[in-house]
């Protein structure tokens, strides 16, 4: 019998990964079911695989880590997955682990599940579980069903018989098959009883661990009565929140459990800023964290057209292959894919992309913001300010970063990048002017399949200019420039019908990028899906204020490095991103 249990391969302050069969071939299951080699698992359905306990079923609903890899042999589906430690219940997760306590469980989705007789044929794969009662004991591994079995005489239902036990007559090919498997193809025992035994052992100990973690939990001694019912709902206000870590900074052995439950993710850091100390330092709450991503993406006209991507637990950055294209030629699109037209019985020519690493790592915004102690009385009043005014900062350093930035410590902006092709001015053109040929030529620059989503930023010194604009026809003209709502009859000003859209982080008339013609579909924008807020009271002590720091960890770069070459016609470069040179 081959020792199918889980092992932990590697450990560290933030991680564990672990590994083992989360499906096992051969003979049946407790539900008297058997996964074959044929059967279709589907394993790309669902690219980024959670791990849950016990499919969710008991009190733990959220993920313990990811699933890195899952790939297929002779024996079933190995996979390595990487547990966050930081999260709840999963140090006593490790424990069941070490003590062989749990296996692993495959959970699919029933509509797609196809079955026939004992066999089952489909069996999309969506998540793993660690669970102390899996379908299949193989995955609890020899070592723990033996000790059940010395528990309790009945576990030897689950042990392979040895050669010569059993019914007589049985050939040397069935004590072989049964030496090698779980229950054999005779069961000495009901597979509903022997699942029953497996489930009151293993789960029992489950049960007890989980106790014995809610009963850590230090309880709350600074004067705020939480019930049972608050702690595991949480807070009722961010506002509440705010005050709750106010007390933490106060009294550090005094902290709501209401924060330990929302700190999933523990921040690696020193002195002062560690995670529960002197400045109280914790995660916001889930949905006010949400909330306050939501306004900060959606009241973005930059944030909320570039192409974001969350990063999971265990995650510090982002690192993909992308195509290498920086021509369109023949022979140079897609980095060197080539089609070709072919005569009957011609040779076909290969050809094949070439790609190059795209990586960003995050970064920390920071911000501080000073509550009064009369505010921190009024949790509502305080949600508000905070909303009103952290929310905005971050979102303006975000998106000043996303134009201007020049990649060093936060994001790569447009203006800094190689990518972005740069019009030359025209010849006399006034050093803080604007003219129309200038917009004609960035238009033109920009490559064709973006023009549907590309929108014109400006710095608002430049619609004075953009009104004066006009296309000459004959001995008169018409207008440029389509003001919103006049005009054009639309929310937006248009160029080109595309918005042109105020902001304040271009720079000012007559210099690079006080027009930006931009599709932003280009430039990848990552970011850990959570702000940290800690505090402290000795900041501005005199004033009689609490000091509240923000972390919000992101990122941003463009995709492309440099511009694109076109396939024929002139010489002159296209891009994502066009602006026009200064005008000194």
């Amino acid at each position: 019998m081959a020792d199918n249990s889980i092992t932990l391969k590697s450990l560290t302050d933030e991680t564990a990964t672990v590994a083992g069969y989360g499906v096992v071939f051969g003979d049946r299951d407790l539900d008297g079911e058997t996964f074959t080699k044929d059967t279709e698992l589907d394993l790309d359905l669902v690219p980024a695989k959670r791990v849950f306990y016990d499919h969710t079923m008991g009190n733990v609903k959220h993920s313990l880590g990811t699933v890195l890899k899952a790939t297929v042999d002779d024996v079933g589906v190995w996979i390595e997955a990487e547990l966050d430690r930081s999260r709840q219940y999963v140090a006593q997760v490790l424990k069941l682990i070490e003590a062989g306590a749990l296996g692993w469980s495959s959970g699919s989705v029933p509509h797609l599940v196809r079955r026939d007789g004992g066999v089952i044929k489909a069996w999309p794969v969506v998540e793993f579980s660690l669970t102390p009662t899996p379908c299949e004991p193989r995955t609890l591994g020899i070592e723990r069903i033996k000790a059940m079995a010395e528990a309790d005489p009945e576990y030897k239902a689950l042990l392979p018989q040895e050669p010569g036990e059993g019914s007589a007559g049985a050939d040397e090919g069935r004590a072989e098959a049964a030496s090698e498997t779980t229950i054999t193809e005779g069961k000495i025992m009901d597979p509903n009883e022997i699942k029953t035994l497996v489930a009151e052992a293993a789960k029992a100990a489950a049960t007890e661990a989980v106790e014995a973690f809610k009963a850590s939990l230090p309880p709350v001694t600074s004067g705020l009565t939480v019930t049972k019912d608050e702690a595991e709902h949480g807070f009722k206000s961010f506002g509440e929140q705010l005050a709750a870590i106010k007390r933490a900074a106060i009294m550090p052995s005094s902290v709501d459990p209401r924060l330990l439950a929302i700190n999933e993710k523990a921040m690696k850091a020193t002195g002062a800023s560690e995670t529960v100390g002197a400045e109280g330092g914790f995660l916001v709450q889930q949905d006010f964290a949400k909330e306050m991503l939501g306004r900060i993406y959606n009241t973005g006209e930059i944030l909320r057209r570039v192409r974001q991507r969350p990063l999971g637990p265990g995650a510090n950055g982002l690192v993909v292959n992308v195509i290498n294209e920086t021509s369109r030629a023949t022979g140079s699109r897609f980095g060197g894919v080539r089609a070709y037209w072919l005569n009957e019985g011609g040779t076909l020519t290969k050809s094949k992309p070439a790609y190059r690493r795209f990586s960003l790592n995050l970064e920390k915004l920071i911000g501080l913001y000073y509550a009064t102690d009369e505010l921190l009385q009024d949790d509502i009043a305080l949600s508000g300010e905070v909303g009103d005014s952290f929310v905005n900062e971050l979102r303006f350093a975000a998106e000043d970063s996303i134009i201007n930035g020049t990649g060093a410590g936060y994001p790569l902006g447009v203006l800094a990048s190689g990518a972005t092709v740069s019009v030359a001015k025209e010849t006399g053109q006034a050093a803080t002017g604007l003219v129309y040929q200038n917009l004609v030529k960035m238009w033109s620059r920009m490559w064709a399949p973006d023009r549907a989503e590309a929108v014109w930023f400006i710095n608002q010194d430049v619609e004075p200019q953009l009104f004066q604009l006009y296309l000459a026809v004959g001995t008169g003209g018409v207008p440029a420039y389509m003001p919103a709502n006049g005009l054009s009859q639309g929310p937006y000003s248009t160029l080109f019908g595309r918005p042109v859209i105020p902001v304040e982080y271009c720079p000012t008339l007559g210099t690079v990028g006080d027009v930006i013609l931009a599709n932003f579909s280009n430039y990848r924008w990552i970011d850990k899906a959570g702000i940290q807020a800690a505090s402290s009271i000795h900041v501005q002590f005199t004033t009689d204020e609490s000091t509240f720091r923000w972390v919000w960890r992101c990122n941003g770069a463009p995709f492309d490095v440099s511009a694109l070459t076109p396939a024929s016609g002139s010489s002159n470069t296209l891009g994502h991103f066009v602006t026009v040179a200064t005008r000194a």
